[in-house]
C-alpha cells in the first residue's frame, strides 16, 4: 500500500473507532455529553492525521518538482526508481526548458554579434543616463577619448568634464532635449565630428569620429589649388609680359634685347613644362599607376650619375658638390625613378644651401640596407618646416623665392615608399640639413671598397 493511501486508511479507521466508542458508551447508559468526548477525540485525531498527510504530500511534491527540475536542466534520463508523477512532470517541462534555452542562446548570440559590430566601428558610441552613467560604450570610444579599458554599464564616463565644448553640448541636450554637436578641436590637435542626441529620462547618445585626416586633406587641397595657381601665374605673367613687349615695340628690337626677352620666355616655358611633368608624375604615383621597371643596380653608380647631372647647377649657384665615400652595394630599383630621388635631393640642397655652401653625396651599407646621405652646411631647416617639408608645394620661408616647383620632396617621398625604403631628415637652423635614404640590399656584397674623395670629384662654384 502506498504512503498516501496508508494515511487515508488511518484517517477512516480513527473516525470509525470514535463512532464505535460513542455507540458503546450510549448502550451502557452513558449520557450524550460524555459519549461525545471519544468522538471528539477521534475527530481531532483524524484532523491531525489529515494535516500531517497534507504536509507530507507537500514535501513530496516539492521533492518531485526539484528532482524534475534537475532532470530537465541537466538533460539526464530519469532514474529507475522515480515516481510516475516525476516522469510526467519532466516530460511536460523539458520541451519548454529546451525552447527557453534556445531563445536564450539566440539572444546571447545576437547581443554578442551586435557588440562585435559596434566595437568594430571607427566611430565612438556612448549612451548614458541622466547621471552620466554608462548604458553602453564601444571600444572606439575608449580609444578616441583615451579612457583605457572600455567603460562598463553603470560606470561614470570620465572625459566630458575635461572638454569644455563637449560638456556644454551635453548640458544643452539634457536640458532642452534637442540634438547638438559640431566639430571639436582637442588639446592634442585632433579634430572630432561630434553629435549628441537625447534619450528618454534626460540621457543622451554621443557619436564621435576622428576627422583629423579629412581636415588635413581639406587644408592640403586648398593649399594645392592656391599653390598651383601661384606656380602657373608667375611664369605665365612673365611670358605674357615679355611677349607683349616684343609685339608692342614700334620697330624691330635690338638683337640682344630680343634674345634676352626670348631667353626669359623660354626659361618660364620650361618651368611650366617641368611643373606639368611633375604634376603628372605625382598623380600617377598617388594613384599607383606609375610604370615602374625594377632591376638590380649598383648603388654607388646611381649616386655618381646624380652627381654628374647636378654639377652644372652647383657651379651656377656657387656651391661645392662633393661625392663620396661611396661603398659598393646592389639594390633593386627603377633606375630612372631612383635617379629622380637623388637628383631632387641634391638639387634641393644646392638651391637652398646658399652660395658658398658645401653639398656632399655619400653612400654606405648598414645592416642589410644601403644608405644614401645628402648633406649640406647651409642655413638648415626649422623644426616647424621639417614637419611639412614633404608636402606638395610646401616650401620653407627661406626658399620661397627659388625657382623650383615645390613638388620635388613630395615626389621623393612617394618614390622611396614605393621602393620599400624610408627617408629621414636631420637639421637645425644654421647647421645645415642631412637627408638619408635607405633601401634594402638586393644580396650580400663583397668587402667594403670606398670611393676616395679626390679633387677631381670636387666642383667649386664661381664667386
Amino acid at each position: 500500500m502506498s504512503r498516501p493511501w496508508r494515511f487515508q486508511f488511518a484517517l477512516l479507521a480513527g473516525l470509525l473507532a470514535g463512532c464505535c466508542l460513542a455507540a458503546g458508551w450510549l448502550s451502557r447508559g452513558g449520557g450524550w455529553k460524555s459519549a461525545g468526548l471519544p468522538g471528539l477525540a477521534a475527530v481531532g485525531l483524524a484532523i491531525a492525521l489529515r494535516l500531517e498527510l497534507g504536509r507530507r504530500q507537500a514535501r513530496e511534491s516539492e521533492r518531485q518538482a526539484g528532482a524534475a527540475a534537475q532532470y530537465v536542466q541537466s538533460g539526464r534520463p530519469l532514474a529507475a526508481g522515480e515516481p510516475e508523477a516525476t516522469r510526467l512532470l519532466v516530460e511536460s517541462l523539458r520541451p519548454l526548458w529546451e525552447e527557453r534555452q534556445a531563445l536564450a542562446r539566440q539572444a546571447q548570440e545576437q547581443t554578442t554579434r551586435l557588440r562585435a559590430i559596434l566595437d568594430a566601428l571607427d566611430t565612438a558610441l556612448v549612451a548614458v543616463d541622466a547621471e552620466r552613467r554608462v548604458l553602453f560604450a564601444n571600444a572606439a570610444a575608449a580609444r578616441l577619448f583615451h579612457w583605457g579599458p572600455t567603460p562598463q554599464a553603470g560606470e561614470r564616463i570620465p572625459a566630458l568634464p575635461r572638454i569644455a565644448q563637449l560638456e556644454s553640448w551635453a548640458r544643452e541636450v539634457q536640458a532642452q532635449g534637442e540634438p547638438a554637436g559640431g566639430r571639436l578641436l582637442l588639446p592634442d590637435e585632433r579634430t572630432l565630428q561630434v553629435n549628441l542626441s537625447p534619450l528618454p529620462a534626460a540621457g543622451f547618445v554621443l557619436l564621435a569620429r576622428d576627422i583629423s585626416h579629412e581636415v588635413r586633406m581639406e587644408a592640403q587641397r586648398r593649399d594645392f589649388i592656391a599653390a598651383v595657381s601661384h606656380e602657373l601665374r608667375t611664369p605665365l605673367a612673365a611670358i605674357q609680359g615679355y611677349a607683349e613687349s616684343l609685339l608692342d615695340a614700334g620697330a624691330p628690337p635690338a638683337a640682344t634685347s630680343a634674345q634676352e626677352h626670348l631667353r626669359i620666355i623660354l626659361a618660364n616655358t620650361q618651368r611650366l613644362a617641368r611643373l606639368a611633368r611633375d604634376l603628372v608624375m605625382l598623380a600617377s604615383l598617388e594613384t599607383g599607376a606609375y610604370p615602374y621597371r625594377f632591376e638590380t643596380a649598383e648603388a654607388a653608380a646611381l649616386a655618381a650619375g646624380a652627381g654628374d647631372t647636378l654639377r652644372p647647377l652647383a657651379e651656377e649657384q656657387g656651391c661645392t658638390l662633393r661625392l663620396g665615400p661611396l661603398e659598393s652595394g646592389q639594390v633593386r630599383v627603377d633606375a630612372d625613378a631612383w635617379q629622380r630621388v637623388l637628383t631632387n635631393l641634391l638639387e634641393n640642397a644646392i638651391l637652398h644651401g646658399g652660395r658658398g655652401a658645401e653639398v656632399r653625396l655619400s653612400g654606405q651599407r648598414r645592416e642589410g640596407e644601403y644608405c644614401w646621405k645628402v648633406a649640406d652646411n647651409g642655413v638648415g631647416i626649422s623644426w616647424r618646416d621639417q614637419a611639412r617639408i614633404f608636402e606638395r608645394f610646401y616650401r620653407a620661408d627661406r626658399a620661397r623665392t627659388r625657382g623650383g616647383s615645390g613638388l620635388g620632396l613630395a615626389l621623393v617621398k612617394h618614390l622611396v615608399q614605393d621602393h620599400g625604403g624610408r627617408i629621414t631628415l636631420e637639421s637645425s637652423l644654421g647647421q645645415g640639413a642631412c637627408f638619408q635614404v635607405y633601401l634594402p640590399l638586393a644580396a650580400a656584397q663583397p668587402p667594403t671598397r670606398e670611393t676616395p674623395d679626390p679633387a677631381a670629384q670636387t666642383a667649386s662654384g664661381r664667386g
